[in-house]
C-alpha cells in the first residue's frame, strides 16, 4: 500500500505545496525533498511549504544540514518557503516549470529522432557488409 500511494503521490504531480499541517505533511513534504535529493524527481519541480510563520524554523533546520553538508543540494534548489497566500509566486514557478518540462520534451524527442536515424544508418551498413561477406 505504501509504495502505490508514494508512487501515485510523485507521478501525479506537477508541483507539491504544502499547507500547514501535521506529521503526515512532514513526511510528505521530506519524502519529496528526499526524492529531488536522490534524482528520481528532477530539481526542477517546484516544492512550496506554504505559511513563512509556520516553517521559518524547520526551513532554519534543514539549512544547519546544508551547512554541515548532509545535503547534496541547497534549499534554495529543493523548495521554497511562502506567504500561505502569495499565489503570484507559485504560479511564476509552474509556468517556468513548465516550460522547461516542454523544452526537455522536445529535446528528447529530437535526440530520438536523431538515434532512429544513426540506428537505420547503422542497419544499412550491416546489410552491406553482410553483403560484402556472402560475396566474398
Amino acid at each position: 500500500y505504501f509504495f502505490s500511494r508514494l508512487l501515485t503521490f510523485v507521478i501525479l504531480n506537477e508541483a507539491f505545496l504544502h499547507y500547514i499541517g501535521g506529521w503526515g505533511t512532514q513526511q510528505e513534504f521530506f519524502t519529496t525533498i528526499t526524492l529531488k535529493e536522490q534524482g528520481v524527481l528532477p530539481l526542477e519541480v517546484p516544492v512550496f511549504l506554504m505559511g513563512t510563520k509556520h516553517y521559518q524554523r524547520l526551513k532554519e533546520i534543514i539549512e544547519k544540514l546544508e551547512e554541515k553538508g548532509y545535503l547534496n543540494y541547497s534549499t534554495e534548489e529543493l523548495f521554497k518557503v511562502l506567504n500561505v497566500d502569495d499565489r503570484e509566486t507559485v504560479r511564476s514557478a509552474m509556468r517556468s516549470y513548465h516550460a522547461k518540462a516542454h523544452k526537455l520534451d522536445l529535446d528528447i524527442k529530437r535526440v530520438r529522432k536523431e538515434f532512429k536515424r544513426i540506428a537505420e544508418k547503422l542497419e544499412k551498413i550491416g546489410l552491406i557488409a553482410q553483403l560484402v561477406r556472402a560475396r566474398a
